[in-house]
């Protein structure tokens, strides 16, 4: 049975919804980090995303990360292994400093208010990080801990977390 995607009642319904036409939207909670930070933070802000996650959603590729190091000293991110299917993608990859844990909705039927009310959960208590949902047609959506940034046509008349809800389930490109 699909969730009545109209009911939210949640912390991310509270949330304004802001409007954006830019092509990339700036974290302004970036903080200058250097590369061993960000892998550091990367690790454990994922990490957070994913035991926040796990019980109300199956999150791919893969499990936990943790950072492992050569015998030369340089250090690199390895992961648990994960499902082999999985309802939202989580991106192995730290893509910018800015901050973005990258995820992609696999189903539409895992887009629902409360798994936003759980990425704003899991961002909460991360320093400046924000979840950047991508894999939809003409559109992208940013969640703050304090906003949701949407950008494109589809997005044009959103105003509330239930219409952002309709369009991206509405919108999945296929991974």
């Amino acid at each position: 049975m699909m969730e009545n995607r109209d009911h939210v009642s949640g912390k991310a319904a509270r949330l304004p919804v802001l409007h954006y036409d830019v092509t990339f939207i700036p974290n302004p909670m970036r903080h200058g980090i250097t590369n061993d930070e960000a892998l550091s933070d990367f690790v454990s802000a994922r990490n957070r995303l994913v035991y926040i996650l796990a019980p109300t959603v199956t999150i791919g590729p893969s499990g936990n990360a943790f950072i492992a190091t050569l015998p030369d000293g340089d250090s690199f991110i390895d992961f648990e292994s994960g499902p082999n299917v999985y309802s939202i993608y989580l991106s192995e990859d730290l893509l910018s400093l800015d901050r973005y844990l990258y995820v992609e909705f696999v189903s539409a039927t895992a887009v629902n208010s409360n798994v936003f009310d759980k990425f704003v959960e899991a961002i909460e208590a991360l320093d400046g990080w924000a979840i950047s949902i991508g894999g939809m047609r003409d559109g992208y959506v940013i969640v703050f801990s304090d906003r949701i940034c949407v950008r494109g046509k589809p997005f044009a008349s959103a105003n509330t977390l239930s219409e952002v809800v309709q369009i991206v389930a509405s919108n999945l490109h296929p991974i």
